[in-house]
């Protein structure tokens, strides 16, 4: 039995101790935990090889996944980049048209509001904007539309994979990116024009509003003290008429009427006003000559000659209204307000001996070169100054150089003055001679010749005697000139 016994087998039991006690051996035996050391290595070795091959699984399925969701993701891109190739220019053409559409409304609206409000906007912080902004959106209208294109790329797709290769090619698109000029430029353009068209508007209202209310305030107090005045109340009833359709347009306030409309309305008040003016003008001076003829005078028959006087009065203007106190002949002044300013008592002794006072402006200037205002206010305040030192109102002017036109004419039968100039003309401010400014004066008389002259020169105060004797030893009759014949 003994020789059965391999030592080298680990199931051989070993030789007991000597030393050690027989039958005092571990139970368990030292075989035991060689056997279970065996069994947990055979059991690994298959449980490694499943976790390899799942994790392989799920390499390859993440693989796969990736590849899908790359693929996918391509053919999106491809997709998306055919849609912009096929339908950008569309857009683009979309979104330049209707605003190029708005920019040539605003730029003919805003060009035709610039033009009708000149001279009638005059601030330059209004008009400027305007007036830059339209250039500008004319060169942008101007401007030959262009559709810049790009080239999109969808990058080509490999697969690296040994076992399922594939290959998508890479994929390029024009596409159309937008316009030059942009519609962002057009909108701004747009809008540039339209705000600078808005403030030139409603500054225009507000100067028609503004006109209208003037030609109203105007308007009315002649309506009033006209009454019996004139000899064809259909003036007045016209008047009336067109008070009360513009304070209709006044009562609805700024831009409540159309320009157009407020302006036709103004000139429609300002008209009447001036054919009210005209026929009560027509009247006094109808009555004044009726007077005369009462009086013995008729130019219509005598050889009447007016003496006129302008831009006094002078240093010697007293002198002057002795001479003509002296020779019986009463002339016509048309004085200049600063110097009523001066000298109102010779003002006062003009009028008292029997002269016709009338109005040469307050301080001499070209009314033409006057803005309405400006002109009026020369007007009406050489009025209000020979009314003050007289206690008569003229209703003659004498526009300073004879300067004047339609504008100026209307505005002075508007404050109550007819315009009334010369056809004979002495030279007396540039001859300065006496005898110079006699023989002109005779020489050139004919019936119905209103001459002119000045007092502020003592050479021509010094002449006067001699034209009075010479003109009538002529048999002319010296009178004011609301006496001569129309």
């Amino acid at each position: 039995m003994a020789d059965d016994l391999d030592p080298t087998d680990p199931e051989t039991p070993a030789a007991a101790d000597p030393g050690e006690p027989v039958g005092t051996t571990d139970p368990a035996g030292p075989a035991e935990p060689g056997r279970r050391r065996r069994r947990t290595w055979w059991w690994l070795a298959p449980g490694v090889a499943v976790v390899v091959a799942g994790a392989l699984v799920l390499a390859a399925s993440v693989e796969h996944d990736r590849w899908v969701a790359s693929v996918d993701r391509y053919h999106a891109d491809v997709e998306q980049a055919e849609h912009d190739a096929a339908t950008a220019r569309a857009a683009a053409e979309a979104a330049y048209v209707p605003r190029l559409a708005a920019l040539a409304v605003a730029d003919v609206v805003g060009g035709a509001v610039l033009t009708q409000s000149d001279g009638q906007v005059v601030d330059a912080a209004v008009r400027d904007p305007l007036a830059a902004a339209l250039p500008d959106a004319a060169t942008l209208l101007g401007t030959p539309v262009e559709y810049p294109v790009e080239v999109r790329t969808v990058d080509a797709l490999s697969r690296p994979n040994p076992f399922f290769p594939r290959d998508l090619p890479e994929r390029r698109f024009e596409v159309v990116t937008g316009s030059t000029p942009s519609p962002e430029e057009l909108d701004d353009a747009t809008s540039a024009v339209a705000v600078a068209t808005h403030d030139v508007a409603t500054a225009w209202q507000q100067w028609a509003y503004d006109g209208l209310e003037d030609a109203v305030t105007e308007g009315r107090p002649v309506l009033a003290e006209s009454a019996g005045l004139v000899s064809d109340e259909a003036h007045r009833t016209a008047l009336d008429t067109a008070l009360a359709a513009a304070g209709t347009t006044l009562d609805a306030g700024v831009g409540g009427a159309p320009v157009a409309e407020t302006v036709a309305q103004r000139d429609a008040v300002l008209a009447a006003t001036e054919a009210v003016w005209s026929d009560r003008l027509a009247l006094t001076l109808q009555q004044r000559r009726e007077l005369g003829r009462a009086q013995g005078v008729d130019c219509a028959v005598d050889r009447c000659v007016a003496l006129t006087f302008d831009d006094g009065p002078g240093a010697d203007t007293e002198r002057l209204l002795r001479t003509l106190a002296e020779k019986h002949v009463t002339a016509t002044f048309f004085l200049v307000g600063t110097n009523v300013e001066k000298r109102p008592d010779v003002v006062r002794d003009t009028a008292a001996a029997g002269h016709l006072l009338a109005n040469h402006t307050w301080d001499h200037p070209q009314l033409t070169t006057l803005d309405d205002d400006e002109v009026r206010a020369e007007l009406e305040r050489t009025q209000e100054a020979i009314t003050t030192a007289s206690g008569a109102t003229p209703t003659f002017l004498r526009p300073p150089y004879g300067d004047v036109d339609d504008r100026v004419r209307s505005i002075a039968t508007r404050t109550g003055l007819q315009v009334i100039l010369w056809n004979l003309d002495t030279l007396d401010w540039k001859t300065k001679d006496a005898a110079e400014t006699r023989r002109r004066a005779v020489e050139g008389a004919r019936p119905g010749s209103v001459v002119l002259m000045h007092d502020i020169h003592a050479t021509t105060v010094d002449a006067v005697p001699g034209i009075i004797d010479d003109l009538r030893a002529q048999g002319y009759r010296l009178v004011t000139v609301d006496l001569l014949a129309p």
